[in-house]
């Protein structure tokens, strides 16, 4: 029960987040211009409310399983809501997994639409990648030709210039005499340089990454504006999960603190445990 709940996000933060962004498409359906959508929620919060549901599912399988005293009530006051969260949130689950890379939040933390989602979209994304593949082919052929080690010519981004490529303080010699090198900044362990052969990748690396992140946010905002209309159900999760953390916490206090009554005493606490249980989801 305790690893189910230590996965769940804060979902008064993300239903609020979503409130506001189902307040923000009325405003704009009055013709009031409001902020894109993204400046108050995002991919993360999508994918977030994603596992959570998955978490849930997972915790479900686990309430049903309990076989002990009170079963009937626990089924009653928090399988049948979770179930039933979990039923409502079907559409949500779908327009995750169709518009969301899952694989890329998974593996490296990165939160972007699914590139399959749209042809012109996946157009800009392959375009994208041709450029950053046409930047990494001039930094291997610099370091072929300069007979660098492989963490000897890195791309990296440099504040003020944009990607630019670096490689150590010691071989700086050997790089800044090349034909065509141009100095960009000298570190105390590195030098950044750059050739016009590079700029050049970038201008259009650049180009080809705006058009990308332009057609991106317009599918995220599209995206919020499904997702906004969940909040209801967020604010729902949040109140049941709410209440089984507060439960499950007392439950292991009363399991692992040192009691020092008697056996008539012990029994009166744990009903009244469970009254306040029965209690809290009779109101709920």
């Amino acid at each position: 029960m305790q690893r189910h709940l230590s996965h769940v996000p804060d979902l008064d933060k993300i239903a609020a987040k979503f409130h506001r962004v189902s307040a923000m498409i009325k405003a704009n359906a009055n013709g009031k211009k409001s902020k894109s959508y993204s400046t108050v929620a995002g991919i993360e919060d999508l994918v977030r409310i994603y596992n959570c549901i998955l978490s849930a599912s997972g915790l479900l399988r686990e309430l049903h399983g309990y076989q002990g005293n009170f079963r009937a009530e626990l089924l009653d006051q928090f399988a049948t809501p979770f179930d039933l969260a979990c039923r409502d949130f079907e559409g949500f689950v779908m327009l995750v997994e169709q518009t969301i890379d899952l694989a890329e939040a998974v593996k490296n933390r990165k939160y972007m639409i699914n590139p399959r989602l749209d042809a012109e979209f996946m157009n800009l994304a392959d375009a994208k990648f041709k450029c950053e593949q046409a930047m990494q082919d001039i930094a291997t052929g610099l370091q072929n030709s300069l007979k660098l080690a492989a963490n000897e010519c890195k791309i990296i981004d440099n504040p003020r210039h944009g990607k630019v490529l670096r490689t150590t303080k010691k071989q700086q010699k050997k790089v800044s005499g090349h034909k065509g090198v141009i100095q960009v900044q000298l570190n105390k362990n590195e030098y950044q340089f750059t050739t016009q052969e590079f700029k050049l990748a970038v201008t259009k690396y650049d180009s080809a990454q705006r058009r990308y992140e332009k057609e991106q946010s317009l599918l995220v905002n599209k995206a919020l504006e499904v997702a906004a209309s969940y909040y209801p159900i967020i604010e729902r999760l949040s109140l049941l999960y709410g209440t089984l953390d507060v439960l499950c916490s007392f439950a292991l206090v009363s399991k692992k603190g040192i009691v020092i009554i008697n056996n008539a005493k012990i029994r009166i606490f744990k009903q009244c445990f469970f009254s306040i249980f029965s209690f809290k989801f009779h109101q709920f």
